[in-house]
C-alpha cells in the first residue's frame, strides 16, 4: 500500500508540474479473444472531471478498432500527443465527452513489453507540450515503471508458486517436501494414500 500511495503521489506531481487536468495510470490485459484491452489503475485529478476508475467505459476497452494508432505507437515506445480535434474521428467521441482537450500518452515497457501507460489529459486551452516536456516527464515516470517491473515479477512468482502447489496437490504420485536433514515439512494426499491415510 505505501508504494502505492507513492505511484499515486508521482501521478500528483507529474499532473501539477504539467499543469494537467488528469493524470492516470493504464494496465494492459487479454481479453478471452486475446484483444488487448486498456484499464484505468490509478489516478489524480486537479478538477471536477469525474471518476472513472471502475468505470467500464474507462476499464477493459479494446484498442481495435478505435484506439489502434495507440497501440502501434505505444508498442513501438513512441508517445502519442495532440489536440483530441485533430486526432482521428474514432479517438475523439470518448476523449471529448469527458472534457479532454489535449491529450499526451506515455509507453512504459517492462523489459520491452507493452504492459502500460501514463495519459495526462489538459482539459482547457494550453500551449502543446514542447519536447524538452515530454522528455522531462517521460524522466519522472521512471520510478513507476520500476515499481510495475517489480510488481509484475512478483506477480510472476506467485502465480508459479501457485501452479507448484496445485501440482502438488493434485499429483496421482505420492510427492514428499523435506528438508536435508530428512524432516518431513509437507506431502500430499497421494502419499497419504500410499501410507493407508486416506483421511489426513
Amino acid at each position: 500500500p505505501s508504494a502505492e500511495i507513492a505511484l499515486t503521489g508521482i501521478l500528483e506531481l507529474i499532473g501539477k508540474v504539467s499543469q494537467s487536468c488528469k493524470v492516470s495510470l493504464f494496465e494492459n490485459k487479454l481479453d478471452y479473444q486475446g484483444r488487448l484491452l486498456m484499464s484505468e489503475v490509478y489516478q489524480w485529478s486537479n478538477t471536477g472531471l469525474a471518476d472513472q476508475l471502475g468505470n467500464p467505459i474507462f476499464n477493459m476497452l479494446p484498442y481495435q478498432p478505435n484506439y489502434n494508432r495507440w497501440e502501434m505507437e505505444l508498442k513501438s515506445g513512441r508517445h502519442v500527443e495532440g489536440e483530441v480535434g485533430e486526432f482521428p474521428i474514432s479517438e475523439r467521441p470518448l476523449l471529448k465527452t469527458n472534457g479532454i482537450e489535449k491529450l499526451l500518452l506515455l509507453p512504459i515497457l517492462i523489459k520491452g513489453d507493452f504492459f502500460f501507460f501514463v495519459m495526462l489529459a489538459i482539459c482547457r486551452d494550453r500551449y502543446r507540450w514542447v519536447d524538452d516536456e515530454i522528455a522531462l516527464i517521460k524522466s519522472t515516470i521512471a520510478p513507476i515503471a520500476s515499481f510495475l517491473e517489480i510488481k509484475i515479477e512478483g506477480q510472476k512468482r506467485d502465480l508459479s508458486d501457485e501452479r507448484l502447489r496445485r501440482i502438488f496437490e493434485h499429483s496421482n504420485i505420492g510427492l514428499v517436501l523435506a528438508t536435508k536433514e530428512g524432516i518431513l515439512k509437507s506431502f500430499n494426499p497421494a502419499f497419504s494414500e500410499m501410507l493407508g491415510y486416506n483421511d489426513v
